[in-house]
């Protein structure tokens, strides 16, 4: 009877033990799971930032660029404003030389004037 109890007693604890290590088995199972859920996880956050990282230097050049296109329209305006104020400086001088010509003109149309009156003038003295 002892020897039955204690072959009872050693195949419960030969099972416990297969339990034990079937369970140890599972646990070292979902551990590798686990960790192989990990790194996978760990390599999309990698792709991830460096995805984002891509998308944050394409936006700064593209903001660059936007930044030289503004350059370069101040430049443009720049250019355009100081041919503006040539023009006008050049209108201003042209239209102070039509003053002058219309000035002559009037004078040298009063000039004829008085010397075609003075001629007229003459002409009748003389006859």
């Amino acid at each position: 009877d002892e020897i039955a109890t204690a072959i009872d007693s050693m195949n419960g604890i030969a099972k416990l033990m297969l339990e034990q290590r079937r369970r140890q088995q599972e646990l070292e199972s979902a551990n590798r799971v686990l960790m192989q859920q990990q790194s996978k996880m760990a390599l999309e956050m990698q792709q991830a930032a460096a995805a984002q990282q891509q998308q944050l230097v394409a936006h700064e050049q593209e903001l660059e660029v936007k930044k030289l296109e503004i350059h370069n329209l101040q430049l443009s305006a720049g250019i355009e404003a100081s041919r503006v104020a040539s023009l006008q400086t050049s209108l201003r001088q042209e239209e102070s030389q039509r003053q002058q010509l219309e000035t002559q003109l009037r004078l040298h149309m009063q000039a004829d004037a008085a010397a075609s009156t003075c001629c007229s003038a003459t002409e009748a003295t003389l006859t």
